[in-house]
């Protein structure tokens, strides 16, 4: 009997215990998606690449909901970075419109640029970072007249 309980308490400390190991791993595989989508969308981006762009762009929203587990704000807005990139790459003939993607760019630059270190992740922070400052880059190319 009281082998059986040991092996009882053993078998339910190794439920407990192994489901975090799961899910950290769960969590490193996210991010590895997260921050290798960000990379190639980053590329596109500091080539003035638009069809690259549309190419890493698709699926984004996937990527970043479809991990099993909530990404930080600033790293959702992967999602904002490539529907202001494409927008801006792709132009408006609306004044209006135009100006609108101007500012986001700025504010969804801005929401990246917030980005911290992950331990699960890393190196996401630092291709956040890169992809801030890139969207600054093409909106100051691409805005002239609208700032």
């Amino acid at each position: 009997m009281r082998i059986r309980n040991c092996l009882i308490a053993a078998g339910l400390a190794a439920a407990l215990v192994l489901p975090g190991i799961a899910a950290a791993k769960d969590k490193a595989e996210g991010w590895a998606n997260w921050t290798a989508r960000a990379e190639r969308i980053f590329t596109a981006i500091a080539e003035g690449d638009s069809a690259r762009l549309d190419s890493a762009c698709k699926g984004v929203t996937g990527v970043v909901i479809g991990q099993g587990f909530q990404f930080p704000g600033w790293a959702r807005a992967l999602i904002q970075v490539c529907t202001v990139t494409q927008a801006a790459y792709h132009g408006s003939g609306n004044n209006r419109r135009s100006k609108q993607i101007c500012n986001d760019l700025a504010s969804v630059s801005k929401q990246i640029g917030k980005s911290t270190e992950v331990p699960e992740g890393p190196g996401a922070h630092k291709v956040a970072q890169k992809i801030s400052k890139v969207m600054i880059e093409v909106r100051d190319q691409v805005c002239v007249n609208f700032r």
